[in-house]
């Protein structure tokens, strides 16, 4: 019976200890999932409060607020505000207020950025937390930028993070307070189960404490009537407490109910145990002081006794066996007479096998006997057989009816094949827990924290002499696809990335979804480069056939960073680092490509984020400029119309030429706002001048695939049309073939509409790609521009191409156009091939608007 209490209460810890386990895995998952929200929110208000005009106090707040504005319909917040040293605050909806007094203000204003706990907002009234950081001006804290939001943003990222449908999680802060939760108005009152004291939340109020205190763990509690279990865990780079809370029966399922089926069979077998080894002492002797002619006696017991020969014959039965056996039927004749006849072939090859041994060593023999009674039903009985010394053919059965223990013990084996079924349950609810906090939920593959862990195991194990690599894929364009096609073929997409590259590689490599559209695989060995290269062929091989998603055919590639360990890097991060590096700089080399990370990289990253940040300031500090070259008539010698054409006129290392700094702008998502500007200033410049003459100039403007996968690209056209009043058939937009070429299947419809409105389109370096000609007669192109490179060949080697793309232009009915004519010799020899129009050096360089007036 104590073992049975003891394997009872050793099965019943294991599962519950599993379950508290889970449950704390589980909400350090969701701790780190708000933790990211949050970081990532501060790390947007750090970057504001960097922004050039932002930082700049003698600016007028008007300006500062207008540059804040651009931002609010970039995330969902409610406002943005500024505030000076006072803590007086002008908020981007124009309302003014005073935060002096606000813990998040007081944080900010000792040069700590900082989250709020959700309080009562002073514009508005309504229940709000602030994400604050401090503006800072030749080193000195001037003022706090901070964006208020919704108070049940941080509770709609909670409301995800849930074990089971009844589940729910919620957040305290250090006093208790709630932060999220599933019931708002718990957070709209900022309730308190701590101080609030109730009697009848005792347990959940100690789980609280010890979150409060900065404790991680799991716990039963009683709510409305029912028993709950919770994990918790602190949420890093907050005051915060996350709890994973579900009922007792999400979690454990079928526990308390097998646990006490399981509590009651082992005491009933524990009963039923003890009592058949009494008895089985008791018979034993008693079988050893009494002769075989007992049966008297034993008719007055419920001792089963029987007399039969070697051959199974039955000579004798007491009162007891006949009544139990139903040995005689209702007219009092016996119903079988061969004991053998009761009994399956293998008890039969048992019970000749215990005869045997009886009679050779002349003693008794134990064993457990199953009988067929008269009406068809099984008896178990546990016997003694025992052989006469006078007569070695005749055997003695006795034995006890032991049916009720048979069937306890069937019932035990139920009970525990249930109890393992439970236990499997648990299991998988283990690798579920597991699936959640180390796999990447749309693509099955390992995610970050499962990367991470795995490569800090494999480089801590390493010896001397081993290597290992890190290769970090980012799709090209992807963004383009989520654009255009929505976000949900896009994830499709992703989900077959995954399985080619899953396909792809061994257990020798760990794949994983880095973020968003990164992929990365973690080779934990190889040996030779020949080794690593073919890992890389491997990588971007599965690129070359395209993807079909929902009838959609997509042409992808990637660009792939690749770093060494220990070669290049000493550690995880580094590794992480130096690949995203290496990415960054295939994607700079022209995309669909990879490339080995090299030291100097770092260099040129920070070269490249100065960049960045130069961009922003430019845009904000009117540091572009248009210069215009003229496209002239090449039969007339006409200037027909202009191509506007950007600079940089950086204050510290002037003029700066667009190759430079185009891919920067196109990468960051500023090209968006740079091509804007550049379009309207364009279509102000031709109407001043147009205004000026008594022709009708056209204007050209170079747009980037980026700005046309904008789904508001065209109302954007449409606006600066008519808030210019420029005629649409004076606009043409200028598209490089092949990016054009990559995309056409996204922007058809784009280019159409425009087309419709009566806007122009050419395609720009024509001739550089080689698809294109396939395109051609699906597109609504009006120009085609012969790129530089081809003219500059005129005329000492074969011009060929210049006049096959001529020659097609004029077959389709489209304007000719060649780029970069320096050379008398390549105009004559453009006219003589019917080229439309020409532009370049040999009539006039790239000039700034005041100049432009000279040339016509």
């Amino acid at each position: 019976m104590i073992a049975g209490f003891i394997l009872y209460y050793a099965v019943t810890r294991i599962l519950i200890r599993e379950a508290e386990n889970s449950l704390i895995r589980f909400s350090e998952q969701g701790a780190a999932t708000i933790s990211e929200f949050v970081n990532g929110r501060l790390s947007e208000v750090r970057s504001m409060a960097e922004n050039s005009i932002i930082r700049n106090s003698s600016l007028p707040i008007g300006q500062r607020l207008d540059e804040l504005r651009a931002q609010l319909r970039l995330d969902s917040y409610r406002r943005l505000s500024l505030a000076d040293l006072e803590g007086n605050a002008v908020s981007t909806d124009g309302i003014a207020l005073n935060v002096y007094d606000r813990e998040y203000f007081q944080d900010a204003l000792n040069g700590k950025p900082s989250v709020s706990d959700p309080f009562t907002s002073r514009a508005d009234g309504t229940i709000v937390i602030v994400f604050a950081a401090p503006i800072y001006e030749s080193g000195e804290v001037t003022g706090v930028l901070y964006a208020t939001y919704d108070a049940d943003v941080i509770s709609r990222i909670a409301d995800n993070i849930k074990l089971s449908d009844r589940g729910y999680t919620f957040i305290l802060n250090k006093k208790g307070d709630i932060i999220a939760h599933k019931d708002r108005e718990l957070v709209y009152r900022r309730a308190n189960n701590i101080a609030e004291n109730r009697p009848e939340l005792s347990r959940l109020v100690e789980l609280e404490k010890k979150m409060i205190a900065g404790e991680k763990g799991a716990g039963e509690y009683a709510y409305d009537g029912e028993k709950w279990y919770m994990g918790f865990s602190t949420i890093e780079g907050t005051g915060w407490s996350i709890a994973v809370a579900a009922p007792r029966e999400d979690v454990f399922r079928q526990l308390n109910t097998v646990s006490a089926i399981l509590l009651v069979l082992i005491l009933a077998a524990s009963f039923i145990i003890a009592y058949i080894m009494s008895r089985s002492t008791m018979l034993k002797k008693d079988l050893q002081r009494q002769q075989v002619n007992t049966h008297r006696i034993q008719d007055f017991t419920n001792l089963i006794a029987m007399t039969v020969r070697t051959d199974g014959t039955i000579l004798t039965t007491n009162r007891y066996a006949e009544d139990l056996l139903l040995y005689f039927d209702k007219y009092g004749e016996e119903k079988v007479s061969n004991i053998f006849d009761l009994i399956s072939d293998s008890d039969r090859h048992m019970l000749e096998n215990a005869i045997g041994a009886t009679r050779e060593r002349d003693s008794s023999t134990s064993f457990d006997l199953a009988l067929s009674r008269g009406d068809s039903k099984i008896v178990h009985i546990y016997c003694c057989a025992i052989t006469e010394k006078e007569n070695a053919d005749i055997v003695e059965i006795i034995g006890i009816d032991i049916t009720d223990r048979v069937m306890q013990e069937n019932i035990l084996q139920d009970s525990f094949e249930e109890l393992t079924v439970v236990y499997d349950e648990l299991a998988a609810n283990e690798e579920k827990i597991r699936q959640l906090a180390f796999k990447d939920q749309l693509t099955g593959l390992s995610n970050r924290t499962e990367l991470i862990d795995e490569m800090e195991k494999v480089l801590s194990e390493s010896g001397v002499g081993d290597r290992c690599a890190l290769l970090y894929l980012d799709i090209d364009n992807f963004k383009m696809i989520n654009d255009s096609f929505s976000h949900t073929i896009g994830d499709m997409l992703l989900v077959e990335i995954g399985k080619r590259l899953r396909d792809a590689f061994t257990d020798n490599e760990l794949v994983a979804r880095f973020e968003g559209d990164e992929f990365v695989i973690f080779i934990r060995k190889f040996g030779s480069t020949d080794e690593l290269n073919a890992k890389i062929s491997t990588a971007m091989g599965i690129f070359d056939e395209p993807f079909n998603v929902m009838r959609n055919t997509f042409h992808i590639s990637a660009s792939c960073g690749i770093c060494v360990y220990p070669d290049q890097v000493g550690s995880v991060e580094e590794m992480l680092k130096s690949s995203d590096v290496a990415m960054h700089h295939a994607k700079k080399e022209g995309k669909n490509t990879h490339v080995m990370f090299r030291k100097e990289m770092n260099d040129e990253l920070v070269e490249r984020m100065e960049m960045e940040t130069g961009l922003r300031n430019a845009l904000a500090n009117n540091e572009f400029i248009l210069f215009y070259q003229p496209q002239v008539d090449i039969a007339t010698g006409e200037i027909v119309s202009f191509e506007a054409l950007l600079r940089w006129i950086h204050p510290e290392k002037g003029m700066i030429q667009p190759l430079k700094f185009i891919s920067v702008a196109e990468e960051s998502g500023l090209i968006v706002q740079i091509g804007k500007w550049v379009l309207k200033t364009a279509c102000e410049f031709i109407i001043r001048l147009n205004d000026r003459t008594s022709k009708k100039y056209g204007i050209s403007v170079n747009i980037s695939v980026v700005q046309l996968m904008q789904a508001d690209f065209v109302d954007m056209v449409r606006e600066i049309l008519e808030s210019t009043g420029l005629e649409p058939s004076l606009l043409e937009l200028e598209i490089t073939e092949s990016k054009l070429v990559e995309t056409v299947d996204m922007n058809l419809r784009k280019i159409h509409e425009l087309r419709d409105l009566g806007v122009r389109f050419s395609i720009d370096d024509f001739g550089k790609g080689f698809s294109s000609l396939s395109y051609l007669k699906q597109l609504p192109v009006n120009t085609l521009k012969i790129d530089k490179c081809f003219v500059d060949d005129i005329p000492d080697n074969d011009n060929s191409m210049i006049e096959s793309i001529i020659h097609i232009g004029h077959k389709r009915n489209l304007v000719v156009v060649a780029e970069g004519v320096e050379k008398k010799e390549q105009a004559e020899y453009l006219a003589k091939h019917r080229c439309d129009m020409m532009q370049g050096y040999y009539y006039s360089k790239p000039v700034p608007e005041e100049e432009v007036q000279k040339l016509i």
